[in-house]
């Protein structure tokens, strides 16, 4: 699912933001994350692909608003899911419950997916998507860590029914040059999708 790997860029800019967020209250905060992944249930063969995620992060007392945009270069056996494109568009509106401007938070998420990508490449859904999510963030000098749960309401493709799951995501890193770079790694996955697909798995750097 795309939104796993999307809000690896939502968590980086909570990060950045995490200790600084009075100074960064009312100015957009922009960041660019490669990462990588590996998908073996979502696609007919194993896929590894790489993302260059655009985030635009706007901030003001315990209010966040993400938009992030992912370019993707897969290689893959297959010829229908290799190549490059645009991915889908996750709109984030956070919440911080507890926290917010320390070294530690727990935060309401919604999100809004709107399907730019190339569902034919498997770079986007098609349609529409919605979720609702509980995270937690916490930050310990250049180190930071953080864990998501939540549900996701999908939008049906044509002929195809998909189930709306339970999700999660867990991971950590560590800044580099004064919080300029960053390295981080997550876990993330969600019920089944699709009758008799069973559960989702995404491992991201």
């Amino acid at each position: 699912m795309t939104h796993h790997m999307n809000g690896m860029m939502s968590h980086q800019e909570d990060m950045t933001s995490h200790e600084g967020a009075h100074a960064s209250k009312s100015a957009p905060l922009y960041r660019l994350l490669i990462q990588t992944g590996t998908d073996d249930k979502a696609f007919t063969e194993r896929t590894h692909t790489i993302y260059f995620t655009q985030g635009l992060q706007y901030q003001r007392g315990r209010w966040s608003v993400d938009a992030v945009l992912p370019v993707a270069v897969r290689h893959s056996d297959s010829e229908t899911f290799k190549g490059r494109g645009l991915g889908d568009l996750h709109i984030r509106n956070s919440f911080a419950l507890l926290g917010g401007h320390g070294k530690f938070s727990v935060s309401a998420v919604a999100l809004l997916k709107a399907p730019l990508g190339d569902a034919k490449k498997g770079f986007g859904s098609g349609e529409w998507d919605a979720g609702a999510f509980l995270e937690t963030m916490a930050v310990a000098g250049p180190y930071f860590g953080f864990a998501e749960f939540g549900y996701m309401a999908l939008g049906d493709p044509p002929g195809v029914a998909f189930q709306n799951p339970l999700t999660y995501m867990a991971g950590g890193g560590r800044f580099f040059a004064g919080r300029r770079l960053g390295l981080m790694a997550q876990l993330a996955g969600s019920g089944e999708i699709t009758a008799g697909a069973g559960a989702t798995r995404q491992a991201g750097l």
